[in-house]
């Protein structure tokens, strides 16, 4: 609510209604010169960087940002200034104050003098903090497997589309191994669906720590694993699949009182000159996994 002491509106008393709806609508306002340093800030600004109007007043967001997010926001406020044009972009900065990182959605355009010349800029800031953690909190629900936490079957594929395209490019070796427990039926039958995604879990977690940081693992069907293997060639994949598969049957995983032995059977290729797209890698490895399943399980087999 505006409360003003005259019983008219008039110029005078407009700036005050006018000051009072800038602290009071919701977005960040301010107003800087064209070195950054602030000239005007709303009361929101104020709450959030805990600070009086005369705290921030000829200071710049270098006293309230740090600097490792300090350098997009010092990024659009230069487009302003020199390409003298608005701007719609999304900011994130930590708060010195608070050592938490916001996320903001901003307008910003440029303030003109008489000789058409920017002397500043002016923003208007929301604050979408909230709505960028829900956002990512869903783009890794759509891209986990719920049950194994590793990238599932969609972010499988978005990963080995991107990495096939590099490899394509750049002309780098690009190997793809295609795994699935064998006889993973008799687990469940044998001790009930709950140990089965226990395994499931367990055998996520030890294939995970036995490969590299640049590769990917993800759990593309029931008891079936792909790992993405950039920049190796297909003898280094084939090593990395026999000892996955050796050091699988060694282990035992425990899943509650039982003592559980696994074996894997692995298809393994890599990219061709004549592939044009990933899914002709994915079709080989799975072949490959075919005829170790046919062969005996427990096995790699490499095309």
């Amino acid at each position: 609510m505006i409360q003003i002491e005259d019983s008219e509106l008039t110029i005078n008393n407009v700036n005050t209604i006018f000051e009072s709806v800038l602290n009071h609508m919701g977005a960040y306002v301010y107003i800087k010169d064209v070195y950054g340093n602030y000239l005007y800030v709303n009361q929101l600004i104020c709450d959030l960087f805990h600070c009086t109007p005369d705290d921030i007043i000829g200071k710049s967001d270098e006293s309230f940002f740090t600097s490792s997010h300090l350098q997009g926001i010092l990024d659009s406020d230069r487009r302003v200034i020199e390409k003298k044009q608005l701007v719609e972009i999304e900011e994130s900065g930590y708060l010195i104050s608070q050592q938490v990182l916001r996320v903001f959605k901003t307008v910003k355009a440029p303030i003109f003098g008489k000789d058409k010349q920017v002397i500043g800029l002016y923003g208007v800031s929301t604050d979408i903090t909230a709505l960028h953690k829900l956002k990512l909190k869903l783009e890794n629900q759509a891209n986990t497997d719920y049950l194994t936490k590793l990238a599932n079957r969609r972010c499988f594929f978005y990963q080995a589309d991107k990495a096939f395209s590099f490899s394509k490019r750049h002309g780098v070796p690009l190997s793809l191994l295609i795994a699935d427990i064998d006889h993973f039926k008799k687990i469940n039958d044998t001790f009930g669906h709950h140990a089965g995604d226990e395994v499931l879990k367990a055998l996520s977690i030890f294939l995970s720590n036995n490969i590299r940081n640049e590769d990917t693992i993800s759990r593309i069907g029931g008891e079936e694993f792909a790992f993405l293997l950039p920049g190796t060639p297909l003898d280094a994949a084939h090593l990395l699949a026999d000892r996955l598969c050796e050091a699988v049957s060694k282990h035992l995983f425990n899943v509650g009182k039982s003592h559980i032995n696994l074996t894997l059977s692995i298809g393994v290729t890599d990219l061709s000159n004549d592939d044009t797209k990933f899914h002709a890698l994915f079709h080989r490895a799975d072949d490959a996994l075919y005829n170790a399943k046919n062969k005996g399980r427990n096995q790699v087999i490499a095309i």
